[in-house]
């Protein structure tokens, strides 16, 4: 990435993510910190211990804000799917069917109906994770992917200004407008990055365990998605060929 001056308060910035520090929070659209110091400092706490899900269950009986319900449901959602000597797949099914009580992100809620599909599968059986992936599609639908990730994710140019205080003249204005726009720029399309990923996976996943039976694949959709003017497109997307272009969970690492 090559950087350019314009005039003598503009600097280099180099645009990097933030660090996924919660799992319930979308840092592809979110900065910083939601939470409250006292959650915080209890969840870090929790999470360093040997007995983690037990500890945030009952983190659950004392911070009832929404926001801090949804990342306790989620983060023992997929402590029972996948953390290594605390498996436990009807318990992550039971957490992240609360987690989906609430208001999540888009890029959360592919890995959720992922996640539950997988502890479905060996629980509930292959339907049941089937509808739970074909859920996570219908949300995909919601947007306007593309078939895969722009290749110029980012500029070859990236500002950044420093500003003088009580400078608003129409030159800083301008910089000023600049960098918003492009730095929103660079967040819609690692979105859609991701998006398009989590949708390959969900695609993959619905064709093995359906074994690309057309009628099984209706069927499901029929009773998974509210909005049947979906299930075309749906039964679409697992008809054509599936870039696959998977990635490392964003939010799966084993409990250290």
């Amino acid at each position: 990435m090559k950087t350019t001056p314009i005039f003598i308060l503009l600097i280099t910035l180099l645009s990097c993510a933030s660090v996924q520090a919660w799992w319930s929070v979308d840092y592809y659209q979110t900065d910083g910190n939601p939470f409250s110091e006292a959650f915080t400092t209890n969840y870090e706490s929790a999470l360093k211990a040997s007995n983690s899900l037990v500890l945030f269950s009952d983190m659950l009986t004392k911070f009832k804000e929404p926001k801090e319900q949804a990342e306790l449901e989620v983060t023992m959602g997929f402590g029972y799917n996948q953390w290594g000597g605390q498996t436990d797949d009807r318990k992550a099914i039971e957490h992240f069917g609360k987690a989906l009580l609430h208001d999540l992100p888009p890029t959360v809620l592919l890995q959720v109906y992922s996640l539950r599909g997988d502890s479905k599968t060996r629980v509930d059986g292959k339907r049941a994770a089937l509808e739970d992936y074909l859920r996570g599609l219908a949300e995909c639908l919601r947007y306007q992917l593309p078939s895969k990730p722009s290749a110029d994710l980012y500029p070859d140019v990236t500002y950044s200004i420093v500003f003088i205080e009580g400078d608003n003249s129409p030159l800083t204005q301008h910089y000023r407008q600049l960098i918003e726009d492009q730095e929103r720029g660079i967040r819609q399309s690692r979105f859609e990055e991701v998006m398009i990923r989590y949708r390959d996976i969900l695609i993959e996943e619905a064709k093995q365990i359906s074994g690309g039976d057309a009628e099984q694949i209706r069927l499901a959709a029929e009773a998974a998605v509210n909005d049947k003017s979906k299930i075309p497109a749906l039964i679409a997307l697992l008809e054509t060929p599936n870039p696959k272009q998977l990635i490392p969970n964003a939010n799966t690492t084993q409990k250290p």
